[in-house]
């Protein structure tokens, strides 16, 4: 079971990742887009590649 320390460190990778993109040349318009939704739907997705490349999947 996560702990709230953990999906602390995984929405703070979220919003690195966010910050990424956002100083990229690539052009994204985040217009009325959600960030905290964003950022909570990449750490999701970070908490299941952890969990694959720990269990070899």
């Amino acid at each position: 079971m996560l702990t709230a320390k953990d999906l602390e460190k995984y929405h703070r990778a979220g919003e690195r990742i966010l910050n990424a993109l956002d100083n990229s040349p690539l052009p994204i318009s985040w217009h009325e887009m959600d960030r905290m939704a964003l950022q909570s739907v990449i750490a999701k997705e970070l908490i299941l590649m952890e969990r694959e490349e720990k269990h070899g999947l």
